[in-house]
């Protein structure tokens, strides 16, 4: 049975409401996107608002938090006035497109960790298919609105699986956001890549390509790599 809440090294974040439940491709997310010197930070898709707070935790920004799903929202809403920035998180129960056509503000940081089964069986949780599949967000909706509200010097963060994530890469380029980082996820050394860490910015430029392990050989044995990465949340890594 999944816990009904996550506790992190600054935050507890509750997830018994939130369709889509606190994992890896999140916190490898939030703890790899630079949120330094951030004024304004858009979080798509926030779920159970994880990410704001990651973002709170690394930043002095202003964070806007959008979600479509009700209850997903009203349990963001609660994580975040649980902890310790819930005077500069702001949390808005709206589409994501709806939100760029009310949206006047520029921000310097987008991060997102989007609802990307496109070719999966659907599940009879109707809450569930909103955070899971791309009906409600098209990724081509998703690259547009970002284009829209970065600004000129801004990075949009998000991970995606291997193959949606190269096919993100192109579509992206046609609105003039271009690829300036890339880490390759394997969950083993011996396995496949399985996700892409991706930044993007308004500026061309040469990618900068990594790969990040997640775990040695046998389970739950994680790399120092991952261990770095992560120390900042995960309360079982040190400083």
């Amino acid at each position: 049975m999944t816990n009904n809440f996550f506790q992190f090294k600054q935050f507890v974040v509750y997830q018994n409401k939130s369709a889509m439940k606190v994992g890896t491709d999140s916190v490898l997310l939030g703890s790899w996107a630079n949120f330094k010197n951030a004024k304004h930070i858009l979080d798509i898709g926030t779920g159970t608002g994880i990410l704001a707070l990651m973002a709170a935790q690394k930043s002095n920004a202003i964070i806007d938090a959008v979600e479509i799903d009700y209850d997903s929202y009203l349990e963001a809403l609660e994580n975040i006035n649980n902890s310790n920035w819930r005077n500069r998180v702001f949390v808005h129960n709206i589409s994501f497109q709806e939100f760029v056509k009310k949206s006047k503000r520029k921000y310097n940081i987008i991060i997102c960790n989007p609802p990307y089964f496109i070719n999966s069986l659907k599940s009879p949780d109707s809450n569930r298919n909103i955070a899971r599949h791309n009906n409600f967000l098209q990724l081509s909706d998703l690259i547009t609105g970002v284009s829209t509200l970065l600004s000129y010097s801004g990075f949009f963060y998000i991970i995606l699986p291997y193959e949606t994530g190269c096919s993100f890469i192109s579509e992206a380029l046609k609105n003039k956001l271009f690829c300036k980082k890339k880490v390759y996820i394997k969950p083993k050394n011996t396995s496949k890549i399985k996700r892409l860490l991706l930044e993007f910015h308004k500026k061309e430029s040469i990618i900068d390509e990594k790969i990040l392990v997640i775990e040695k050989e046998e389970r739950h044995h994680y790399t120092d790599e991952f261990k770095e990465l992560t120390k900042d949340f995960y309360l079982s890594f040190k400083y």
